[in-house]
């Protein structure tokens, strides 16, 4: 994927704060990021895989589904599909279109163990791209003029696809909303974003910064609450979709799940790292690797270094660069993130019930 990067931006040997195109060094890293995001996505369709298998009924989907005239569903999987594309065009404009961060960047060096998964847009986007895609295909294997072409296994596969997608179309769509409310207030219109981001690409030459990630962060909500008012059934959104606390404690648990996912990152780096210079402290030998190639990690986003050091508890491994993971500041964002994520859930949940009963 480099060849599109060094296709849009061009290649130099400075670098982007030297000659304002990446580097092959820069773009070296880019690719290995991007090797890393595609385990992040096999374990995203395998989480969505797995709860369909384990707790979706299906039995509510074969009824709508026999109900359902030739060439319904196949319509529904079209727009689905529509909706799918437009999610995925925003994950593909966050990894691929968006200029590879330069070595001055802190992203340069929050991505070097978990990839672009150790943002939280990624995250999302790639949660929110499976579900919908999910969903389109569920539907147009479901459509009474393509089941009868299918292996059983394959319909029974997708009926459970089916049912799983109503159940997960909620909280897809507060997802989506979350990411949007989240990137506006304290991205998009707050000025330290603008002279920390966008004034220096604007600088390398990349104008468009902001308009890109205007689209990657906001294209997903249109898709997400299409998906959930139009394309998801309303009596079967009513039959499968889980109780709000359930919900609830799947924001939690994901809540809980990001602060400590970017902590393992930050700190299997951090070790690597400590063990180097301690190596090389001991022992002048040149055919040990240099320190200075491997840089002190950073945070995926720069306000999360004081979090990590508020009210941190003392720890014995603290030597070895391993930040505490429960750090005061760091529940503080678990409960924010949670508190909000449980906010917008019971504002979609209203507003499909509304759409329901209207």
């Amino acid at each position: 994927m480099a060849a599109l990067q060094a296709t849009l931006y061009g290649v130099s040997r400075g670098g982007w704060d030297a000659e304002g195109r990446p580097s092959a060094r820069e773009l070296a890293a880019h690719n290995a990021a991007l090797r890393r995001d595609a385990v992040g996505l096999g374990v995203v369709l395998a989480l969505f895989l797995s709860s369909a298998r384990a707790f979706a009924d299906a039995r509510p989907s074969r009824q709508f589904v026999a109900a359902c005239q030739p060439g319904e569903q196949l319509a529904r999987g079209a727009a689905g599909l529509l909706c799918a594309l437009g999610a995925a065009s925003a994950l593909a404009v966050d990894l691929l279109v968006c200029p590879c961060p330069a070595v001055s960047d802190a992203k340069y060096r929050a991505i070097r163990v978990l990839g672009h998964f150790a943002y939280l847009t990624v995250q999302s986007l790639a949660i929110i791209s499976t579900h919908l895609a999910i969903s389109a295909l569920a539907d147009v294997c479901l459509d009474p003029l393509v089941a009868p072409l299918l292996p059983a296994s394959v319909t029974r596969a997708a009926l459970a696809l089916h049912a799983a997608s109503h159940m997960h179309a909620e909280w897809v769509c507060a997802l989506a909303l979350v990411l949007a409310l989240f990137f506006f207030p304290l991205a998009l219109l707050h000025p330290q974003w603008e002279a920390d981001e966008v004034r220096p690409w604007r600088r390398r030459g990349v104008g468009s910064f902001k308009a890109l990630n205007l689209y990657s962060h906001g294209a997903a909500v249109p898709c997400a609450l299409l998906e959930l008012l139009l394309l998801r059934s309303r009596p079967l959104l009513a039959q499968l979709a889980p109780p709000f606390r359930v919900l609830a404690a799947v924001s939690i648990a994901y809540g809980s799940v990001y602060p400590l996912s970017v902590h393992i990152g930050y700190n299997l780096h951090e070790m690597r790292r400590v063990a180097l210079e301690r190596a090389r402290a001991q022992r002048a030998d040149s055919a040990l690797p240099r320190v200075k190639s491997h840089p002190t990690h950073a945070w995926p986003y720069g306000f999360m270094d004081d979090l990590a050091q508020l009210g941190a508890p003392p720890m014995r491994l603290h030597s070895w660069g391993v930040r505490p993971p429960f750090s005061a500041g760091w529940v503080l964002l678990a409960l924010a993130g949670t508190a909000s994520n449980l906010l917008v859930l019971a504002c979609v949940r209203q507003l499909h019930v509304s759409a329901r009963e209207s």
